[in-house]
């Protein structure tokens, strides 16, 4: 029951990390970089973590900033003509890289998680997942703060379902700090047992040397009464037969 219920942990755990990993993935890879995904669309302007998109009449074609960190522009036209949701600065847009840290660190997670089934039991290898597990929570945190502080009014889809990842690797992280739990007892109690085979080895093995020792000295003690000496100290092969002897009072 244990091995399935440890199979079942295993499987939901890879899901989710690997359902995290797709989403941080999916922000990365929104406009400029693809025309299919964007955190927001505003005024007919399209927001991704890398640049804008806007389409422009009257061939509705794509027209896409460079693939950068912020939404600044060498032209006084565009800066004028682009403008964030939430009418902050556009330096705060820079805020947004926090989206690749969380995608680098959540691949990095799935790829050392893959092993897990065979370090199960390792204290080591699960604090190891344990810690990168925190920091893939914090920076999924902090990437979807930092879409609520850009693009509040007008979060796409893909946005808000990133609040799904802070939530999977707490769940994630908590079930690691469990397993660690469970490795350091398992471990513990092996560690026990054989301190306590190696006492009960060594306190047998001294018991049966005493008793070997109680039955050699009997041996010895009995053969000495078996057998006597003469006058010239040496030891003859008769056993000795003690005559008490009787003492006549002459009357």
């Amino acid at each position: 029951m244990f091995g399935i219920n440890r199979n079942y942990k295993i499987i939901f755990m890879i899901i989710a990390i690997t359902y995290g990993m797709v989403l941080q993935i999916l922000s990365n890879i929104t406009v400029p970089v693809t025309h299919r995904f964007w955190l927001s669309s505003y005024r007919g302007i399209t927001f991704g973590v890398y640049g804008w998109c806007v389409r422009t009449p009257p061939s509705n074609k794509w027209f896409c900033s460079d693939i950068k960190l912020g939404y600044e522009t060498n032209s006084t036209v565009w800066d004028e003509y682009i403008q964030i949701p939430s009418n902050t600065d556009k330096a705060v847009s820079r805020l947004l890289v926090v989206h690749s840290i969380s995608a680098i660190i959540s691949i990095f997670m799935f790829i050392l998680f893959i092993p897990i089934k065979h370090f199960y039991y390792s204290t080591t290898y699960i604090l190891l997942l344990g810690i990168i597990c925190v920091f893939c929570y914090i920076f999924s945190l902090l990437s979807f703060l930092v879409d609520i502080l850009i693009f509040f009014s007008s979060l796409s889809w893909l946005g808000w379902i990133n609040l799904s990842c802070p939530i999977i690797y707490a769940i994630c992280s908590s079930n690691l700090w469990l397993m660690r739990r469970t490795a350091i007892i398992r471990k513990y109690e092996m560690e026990s047992r054989m301190r306590d085979d190696e006492h009960n080895k060594f306190y047998n093995v001294e018991i049966y040397s005493m008793a070997d020792n109680v039955k050699d000295s009997t041996n010895k003690n009995s053969d000495e009464n078996d057998y006597f000496k003469n006058d010239d100290g040496i030891t003859v092969g008769v056993p000795l037969v003690r005559h008490d002897t009787v003492t006549l009072e002459m009357e």
